[in-house]
């Protein structure tokens, strides 16, 4: 100890001098838009032109200012804009809200995944939309003194989680199928070798628990996100009707028909999640915290009397009004609406408390609104009895009225995600 100590307070008074750099969020630039609209088409007629189109000064000149005529998108429209948005200076694109037929793309989830950018897959060597992969990126470790000539590197998943709680960490990544038999395999095989080369890499042995476990706070994410944008909206739509509830309990009457028929009678139903509230310990009678840590969670040992449901199902939809629904019935899957069972899709006690928490909390939320809008009676009516009252099981809804108030989307996004993930899904 008396030798290493001169060493420790020397290396930190040199660290002492150095700028630390802590971990914050950053709100993200606004998108600069390069639209110019573009001038007449050029004439190239001799005619035109007395002299050597080279010589013509005008600041058209389809040779020498040919940057004039390059085409560049226009800013893609918001939901909701601010009522002081202005262009910039210098801009012609001026921001501008979703059209109706623009709204009813964006409150589709499969639209949604299908139109997020294409990355190559390192595995299958095919394109595929972002968010059915996995984002991989490469890490440096801290040299040792067994391994000083070497870099080592060790291969971490980047991006997963939602960029208002973490930022990606490295700016070369690699993607893989979101598919936990995918990434096994992925280290079995070795084959994320070929990708770092002339590298010591350290794989971690339990990669798919890690990405699996922040595919659930993804989860999490995207709800108290949610949460908190209909917070800030709660009384300032006056008009707000039936078709704008985001999420609502179904009742018991409600959720005993949809287990029978096994469709879901409801317009714009996204998703449905089961999630019945955590029981007491049965020796300190409190209920466990609700965590969103990033960090691996407590290994658990529950044992349940019953085996568990599957993580997901897929249920018919009886509004599916899709054109290829009666035309080619035969080719094209029907709309399905998933399932999924709280106690298998998260498994860990706290996620599960806090899934809950967020639930109940967006709950509250939606009989504020309704209370403001001056409605009480927005939601379908029982008569009294024990079948009216609320079951466990929470529909989220979509469509281009309550996408104003909130981004349901995400969510079933999200859900989707770690539906594919846990194998019940095949891309």
């Amino acid at each position: 100890m008396p030798r290493i100590l001169p060493r420790l307070i020397d290396k930190i008074l040199r660290q002492a001098h150095h700028q630390k750099n802590f971990p914050y969020y950053k709100p993200p630039r606004r998108p600069k838009s390069l639209h110019r609209p573009l001038p007449p088409r050029p004439s190239f007629h001799p005619a035109h032109h007395p002299q050597s189109i080279l010589l013509d000064t005008a600041p058209d000149n389809p040779i020498t200012s040919s940057r004039s005529y390059l085409y560049h998108k226009t800013l893609p429209p918001r939901v909701v804009i601010p009522q002081n948005a202005n262009t910039r200076q210098g801009e012609t694109d001026s921001p501008r809200t979703m059209t109706a037929e623009e709204l009813r793309w964006w409150a589709n989830p499969y639209l949604r995944i299908l139109s997020s950018p294409m990355r190559y897959c390192f595995d299958t060597d095919h394109h595929f939309p972002a968010d059915t992969l996995i984002r991989l990126a490469p890490m440096q470790l801290p040299p040792t003194r067994m391994s000083t000539s070497q870099t080592r590197i060790t291969i971490v998943p980047d991006g997963v989680l939602n960029p208002r709680f973490a930022v990606r960490r490295s700016g070369r990544a690699s993607y893989i199928l979101c598919s936990r038999e995918a990434i096994s395999q992925m280290v079995k095989s070795g084959s994320y070798k070929r990708v770092l080369r002339g590298a010591q890499i350290f794989m971690n042995p339990r990669l798919a628990d890690q990405i699996a476990h922040l595919l659930r706070l993804r989860v999490l994410q995207e709800l108290e996100l949610l949460a908190d944008r209909l917070q800030c909206g709660t009384g300032s739509r006056s008009g707000a009707g039936t078709s704008q509830t985001i999420i609502r309990k179904l009742t018991r009457s409600e959720w005993n028909s949809l287990k029978s028929s096994g469709s879901v009678p409801y317009e714009d139903a996204l998703a449905i999640l089961v999630v019945p509230p955590l029981n007491r310990h049965r020796v300190t009678k409190k209920r466990p915290e609700a965590s969103m840590s990033a960090m691996p969670p407590e290994e658990e040992h529950v044992s349940f009397p019953k085996p568990l449901p599957p993580l997901s199902e897929m249920l018919s939809s009886s509004h599916d009004s899709s054109p290829h629904a009666s035309v080619l019935p035969s080719l094209l899957p029907k709309l399905g609406i998933p399932l999924y069972n709280g106690l298998t899709a998260f498994p860990n006690r706290s996620q599960r408390a806090a899934l809950f928490a967020v639930l109940t909390r967006l709950l509250g939320y939606e009989r504020k609104m309704r209370y403001f809008a001056g409605h009480s009676t927005l939601l379908p009516s029982f008569p009294a009895g024990d079948q009216s009252k609320a079951s466990h099981a929470f529909l989220l809804c979509s469509n281009a009225d309550n996408s104003k108030r909130g981004d349901a989307v995400a969510v079933a996004i999200a859900l989707w995600r770690l539906h594919m993930f846990e194998g019940t899904c095949n891309i």
